[in-house]
C-alpha cells in the first residue's frame, strides 16, 4: 500500500496510530538511518528492526520484525518510525531554507494579525478553515453554541454531541481512539459553557447542557473502550452541576422541570445498564425536599422496582432513597422493615448505619450493627460493619467491645493501629495479650503483610531480641532492609551476621543477572542508610566466596 508520508495518518489503522504515537513521544524510535537511497532503518523498543522504502516522499514498503506486522502487515513500530522519518527530513528542509540577511525584531504573533485583520476577512477564513477541519468546526460550535437563538436551546447542545459522535465513528459504528479524544474535548468545552453559565446566574442554560451530555454520552458508554471513565467523569459532573443549581435557589418552574425530567429519564433502560440510575435517584431525593414531594418520589421508586430487572448496585440505589423518602415523612417503622427485609444487602446496611453516625444517633447504629453482626453476613461486609461498631464502642469507652472489635480487626487486617487500639484498653496482663496475640497472628495463611505486622509490633514493644530472632527465621532480605536502621545504634554485629547469612541462602539459591543485581541494590542501601561498615564487610565476603560468579562479579564491580 503507497500512500504520502504526509498524509500518514489517514492510511494507518487508527489503534496502531495511536501506539504509534506514544512510542515516538517517549523516544522509543532509534538509530534511524538512511541504508542506501531511499531505503530507512530503525531500531524500536531496543528490540524491532524496521525498514521503510520511501520514493522521495511516498512511503512504498513497510516491514517489521514483530508478531503483528505478521499477521496484520501493520504494526505500531511502522508508525512510530513514519512519523520520526517525517519529522526527520521536516527538520532536515527547514535547515537548508535561506534565513534572511537582515533579522527584524519585529514578532508576527496571534494578537497582532487579529488586531490589523478585517472583520469580514477574519469570519470569512474562519468559514473555509471549518468547511476543511471538522474538528476545529465542532470546537467553533462548542464554544459559540450559547449564543445562537433556537426556538429548543437545548437541541443546539445536542446537535454538537450528536456531530462528534458521527464523526468519531468508524465503518463499523465503533468509534476509534482519536474520536474519543474529541469527544471528550468537545464535552469539556460545553461542560466550560456551563460553569460559565452558571457564574451569571443562567441556571437554565446549565440544566440544559448538563442534560445533553447526559443524554448523548450514556449509550456509547460501553464503546468508549479506555476512554468510558473519562465519559463517565463527565456525566458525573453533569450531575453534579444540576446539584448546584438546586443549591442556588433556582426558579420553582425549573426546578418543577428538572423533576419531570429526571423523573422521566430515571426509567430508561440505557441509564440501568450503564449505571447511571442512581445518580438521577440522588437528583430527585433532593428535589422531593425542595418540592415536598417525597410521597411521589416513593410512588415513583415502587413503580420502577416492579417495573424492571436492576442490578445490586442500581437497587442498592432505590432502596436507599426509598428509606430516605420514608425518614422525610416520619415514618421510621417502615424505615426499619425495609432494613430487616435487606438485611443481605452489605451496601444498603452500611450506609444506614454511615448515616445514623453522621446525625449522632449512635444508639441505633448500635442496634442495628449488633443485629447485623449476628446474621450470616459477607464477610467483607462484616469487616466494615465491625469497624463501625468498633468506633461506637470507643466513643462508649466499652471497653471489652473494644478488645473483641479490634482484635479482630487486626486479625483481618494487620493494621497497626488496631494493635495500638488494643494495648490503649487493655490495662492489666497486657504482655500475655500481646505474646498471645503475636502467635494467634503467626498462625495466620502467609501474607506479606501477615510478615510484616509482627515485625512492627516487635518494634512498638521494644523486643529488639525478638526482632532479631524473627528476622532470621523468616529469611526475607526484604523484611530484614525494613527493619534494619532501627536496629544498627545497638546490634550492628547481629545485623551483619543475619545479613550475610541471608546473602549465602539467597546466592545459593538464585543465580544470573537478577540475583547478582538484588545484592548489590541491598548494598547500596547499606551505605544509603550509613552502614558503611557492614556494607564493606559483606562487600568482601560476597566476593570472596562467589568469586566464580561471572554477573555476580560485574555487578560488584561498579559499587
Amino acid at each position: 500500500m503507497a500512500f504520502p508520508l504526509q498524509q500518514l495518518e489517514q492510511h494507518i489503522n487508527d489503534d496502531f496510530l495511536l501506539l504509534g504515537e506514544q512510542l515516538f513521544e517517549r523516544g522509543e524510535v532509534e538509530a534511524l538511518r538512511e541504508l542506501e537511497r531511499h531505503l530507512w532503518a530503525a531500531q524500536v523498543e531496543q528490540t524491532y528492526e524496521v525498514e521503510l522504502k520511501i520514493t522521495p516522499s511516498r512511503v512504498d514498503l513497510t516491514s517489521c520484525e514483530c508478531p503483528s506486522f505478521m499477521t496484520h502487515g501493520e504494526c505500531a513500530h511502522v508508525a512510530a518510525t513514519l512519523l520520526a522519518l517525517r519529522k526527520h527530513i521536516q527538520q532536515n528542509t527547514s535547515a537548508r531554507i535561506e534565513e534572511p540577511k537582515k533579522p527584524t525584531t519585529q514578532r508576527l504573533t496571534t494578537r497582532s494579525v487579529l488586531k490589523n485583520i478585517e472583520e469580514e476577512e477574519l469570519k470569512e477564513f474562519v468559514r473555509q478553515y471549518a468547511s476543511r477541519d471538522r474538528n476545529f468546526a465542532l470546537a467553533l460550535k462548542a464554544r459559540f453554541a450559547a449564543t445562537v437563538s433556537f426556538s429548543n436551546d437545548k437541541s443546539k447542545y445536542q446537535q454538537v454531541l450528536d456531530e462528534t459522535i458521527r464523526a468519531s465513528r468508524k465503518k463499523d459504528r465503533s468509534i476509534s481512539y482519536r474520536g474519543m479524544q474529541t469527544l471528550i474535548k468537545v464535552s469539556d468545552e460545553l461542560l466550560l459553557q456551563a460553569e460559565n453559565a452558571l457564574v451569571q446566574g443562567y441556571f437554565r442554560t446549565v440544566v440544559l447542557i448538563a442534560q445533553s451530555v447526559i443524554e448523548k454520552l450514556t449509550p456509547i458508554l460501553r464503546k468508549m473502550a479506555q476512554y468510558q471513565d473519562s465519559a463517565r467523569s463527565r456525566i458525573g459532573k453533569s450531575f453534579k452541576m444540576m446539584h448546584e443549581v438546586l443549591g442556588l435557589q433556582p426558579p420553582p418552574e425549573l426546578v418543577e422541570e428538572l423533576w419531570e425530567y429526571a423523573s422521566a429519564e430515571s426509567q430508561k433502560v440505557t441509564y440501568r445498564i450503564n449505571e447511571i440510575v442512581p445518580q438521577f435517584y440522588r437528583l430527585l431525593s433532593k428535589m422531593s425536599l425542595q418540592l415536598d414531594e417525597a410521597e411521589d418520589l416513593l410512588h415513583l421508586l415502587e413503580a420502577a422496582r416492579l417495573q424492571a430487572q436492576f442490578s445490586d448496585r442500581n437497587y442498592t440505589a432505590l432502596l436507599i432513597h426509598k428509606i430516605e423518602a420514608l425518614e422525610q415523612l416520619d415514618r421510621l417503622e417502615e424505615v426499619n422493615t425495609v432494613i430487616r427485609t435487606n438485611q443481605q444487602n452489605g451496601d444498603l446496611l452500611l450506609h444506614v448505619l454511615n448515616k445514623a453516625m453522621k446525625r449522632g444517633d449512635a444508639s441505633w447504629a448500635k442496634q442495628v450493627a449488633d443485629e447485623m453482626l449476628a446474621q450470616d453476613i459477607p464477610n467483607a461486609i462484616r469487616k466494615q460493619i465491625e469497624d463501625v461498631r468498633l468506633h461506637i464502642a470507643e466513643e462508649e469507652a466499652d471497653d471489652k467491645t473494644i478488645q473483641q472489635y479490634a482484635y479482630n480487626r487486626l486479625l483481618a487486617t494487620y493494621k497497626i493501629r488496631y494493635f495500638d487500639i488494643l494495648k490503649q484498653g487493655q490495662a492489666e496482663d497486657w504482655e500475655t495479650m500481646r505474646d498471645s496475640l503475636i502467635v494467634a497472628i503467626g498462625q495466620q495463611p502467609y501474607s506479606p503483610d501477615r510478615r510484616d505486622i509482627i515485625a512492627t509490633i516487635y518494634v512498638k514493644e521494644n523486643l529488639w531480641e525478638n526482632l532479631l530472632n524473627y528476622l532470621k527465621d523468616t529469611k526475607s532480605l526484604d523484611l530484614l532492609s525494613k527493619f534494619t536502621k532501627p536496629l544498627l545504634p545497638t546490634y550492628k554485629k547481629q545485623v551483619y551476621g543475619i545479613y550475610e547469612l541471608l546473602f549465602s541462602n539467597y546466592l545459593s539459591n538464585h543465580f544470573g543477572r537478577t540475583a547478582a543485581k538484588r545484592v548489590g541494590e541491598k548494598i547500596i542501601f547499606l551505605r544509603r542508610i550509613g552502614a558503611h561498615t557492614i556494607a564493606e564487610k559483606l562487600l568482601r565476603h560476597v566476593r570472596k566466596t562467589y568469586s566464580d560468579r561471572a554477573s555476580l562479579m560485574d555487578e560488584l564491580s561498579i559499587l
